[in-house]
């Protein structure tokens, strides 16, 4: 049990150096949509509950695991990371006037939500081989 606490902290991890590459470097896919939203005003509260939302689902890889096969398992994953990663992106979408400007939101979105399919399928799959220790 202790190596799925591993997993979800290589997960978290990995998502924050996700966001922080998009966003700081100059070839980052969110950075310019940030600054036009002025985000970086957002105060501390907001971006908690923000957060607590985005990663609300991990306790489920934790209690639903094991799942019956590893092919399960990377369906499922596959199947939450994309729902997770679909509402987030159709969020920001109506939310945020400078991504629904953009010319070219829909490849950041779609991008993004390939970047969730692929990130909730690891967790879900690395999740369910450990359980099998």
């Amino acid at each position: 049990m202790e190596l799925k606490y591993i997993t979800i902290a290589i997960f978290l991890l990995a998502d924050y150096a996700w966001i922080w590459i998009h966003t700081n470097t100059d070839w980052g896919i969110y950075k310019n949509v940030i600054k036009q939203a002025k985000l970086d005003d957002v105060g501390w509260f907001a971006r908690a509950v923000c957060i607590l939302l985005a990663y609300a689902p991990l306790p489920l890889f934790l209690f639903l695991m094991p799942l019956a096969t590893m092919s399960k398992a990377a369906i499922f994953g596959a199947s939450l990371g994309g729902a997770v990663y679909v509402i987030y992106n159709t969020t920001a979408y109506i939310l945020f006037p400078p991504w629904r400007e953009k010319r070219g939101w829909f490849p950041i979105a779609a991008i993004d939500t390939l970047w969730g399919v692929a990130l909730y399928t690891g967790v879900s799959v690395a999740c369910n081989w450990l359980d099998e220790f």
